[in-house]
Parts: structure tokens; sequence; C-alpha cells
């Protein structure tokens, strides 16, 4: 962000909530957004609506997966599943915690609670694209 502060890049892409402060100092402007609705964006063009090409369409809809994944915990292999419903349970309670969402405001952290069956559907989708279409992805997005 520092070069679009000293004017020597006219723009950048990022995720809204790192993009927030700069939006809010007028240093930026969103032009448009994944498929992903966020709170004040949601008026903005899709990207993959910007293109007819069905395979384009598809890498970006990929690229906008992040979008509501974004950053999920997750346990080994073989971890018992009443574990794994016991950090569930706890991770969508702790999202509704008003002290929480008290000091992430304050912080200006939005915190969004996805249940997993949602995320494993998006990593799912992700992990069986045809082959094609993983290694198109594979040449502008890195793991």
């Amino acid at each position: 962000m520092l070069a679009v502060e000293r004017k020597e890049a006219d723009g950048r892409a990022g995720s809204l909530s790192s993009m927030k402060p700069y939006i809010d100092r007028d240093l930026v402007r969103p032009l448009l957004r994944g498929r992903v609705p966020e709170e004040g964006i949601e008026h903005l063009p899709v990207n993959e609506d910007l293109t007819n090409d069905n395979k384009g369409k598809t890498i970006m809809a990929m690229y906008s997966a992040a979008d509501l994944v974004g950053r999920p915990y997750v346990c080994p292999p073989g971890t018992p599943a009443d574990l794994i419903e016991i950090l569930r349970n706890a991770f969508a309670k702790v999202a509704k915690d008003p002290e929480l969402l008290a000091e992430a405001k304050k912080a200006k952290i939005d915190i969004k609670y996805v249940p997993a069956e949602e995320i494993l559907k998006v990593i799912n989708d992700l992990l069986n694209k045809p082959e094609d279409i993983k290694k198109e992805f594979a040449k502008y997005i890195s793991f």
C-alpha cells in the first residue's frame, strides 16, 4: 500500500478486511469483488462475470473460494470425531460471544463463522476440478 500512498501504483488487489483502512482513508476505491458478498461492497460487479469464457469463470470462482474459507482451522488425519465436534461447537459458540465481538470491532476485525460443512464443500469442489483447470489456476495462485 505504500506504493499507492506514494502515487507509485494506481491500485492493488487484496481482501476487503486488509484494504478497509485504506478504503476508509479514501486511498483506494473497490472496483470489483469475488462471489462471496461482503457488507458494503455487495453492489460491485463479481469478478467472474467480467468474462464469457467458461474456463475464466471457473478460475475466478476458484479464486473466490478463499473469501469464504478464510483461514480455517484443521486437525490431523485420525482426529477422533467427538473431538472434532467439540472444536466445531466451540468455534461456533465463540463466534457469537459478545465480548469477543466487541474486542474484534475495536480492532476492526470481522468475525464470521462459516460451518465446516460449507467449507468442506468448497474445498472438495476445488480439489475435484479437472486437471487442466487446476493446472491453469496454479499459474496464478500457489499454495
